[in-house]
């Protein structure tokens, strides 16, 4: 079934009412499969002065990261993990996000994914954490796996940026 999700609260632009359309999972591996060859392809016919297999290869791996976990239109936040830090005192020294979840029916976290890069200059990490236990009946557990599943898209995504952050700086 090739269905697109939409994202009401994300506004494309900012002076209208529209919403993001955003792919699936589903849609996001098809693109992430045939992305490095069409960037190649591309930048062969339109830069060929600047084309390298490594920068294509580059190119493409930072729209795959941008697909599976996209920048929002966020007021200011933290300058050194922009997107990822939820932190909103100017200045903070530990950094962190914790808004990603699945729950149980009831409420309770089942898998939670985020990033912490604490003062104490040890490496950012992304955890997978607070597992629970919820009984599913066979009708509810495809429903429940494909939450887990964009979950886990998500723990990609900040993986993602944070290499490439940290590759940034290096």
């Amino acid at each position: 079934m090739n269905q697109i999700t939409t994202n009401p609260t994300v506004p494309v632009n900012a002076s209208t009412s529209q919403t993001e359309v955003r792919p699936g999972t589903e849609q996001i591996d098809r693109l992430a499969a045939v992305l490095p060859a069409a960037i190649e392809q591309a930048m062969r016919t339109a830069v060929p002065e600047l084309f390298s297999p490594e920068l294509a290869a580059e190119f493409a791996k930072a729209m795959v990261a941008e697909l599976r976990n996209p920048q929002q239109d966020q007021p200011a936040g933290c300058p050194v993990y922009p997107g990822l830090c939820t932190e909103t005192e100017p200045g903070h020294y530990d950094h962190s996000g914790h808004d990603h979840s699945v729950t149980t029916k009831d409420g309770h976290h089942l898998l939670d994914v985020g990033f912490v890069q604490l003062s104490d200059g040890g490496p950012a990490i992304v955890y997978l954490g607070g597992m629970s236990h919820e009984d599913l009946l066979p009708d509810e557990v495809h429903a429940k796996t494909a939450e887990l599943r964009r979950l886990l898209d998500v723990a990609d995504g900040i993986a993602d940026r944070l290499i490439a952050e940290r590759d940034a700086r290096a």
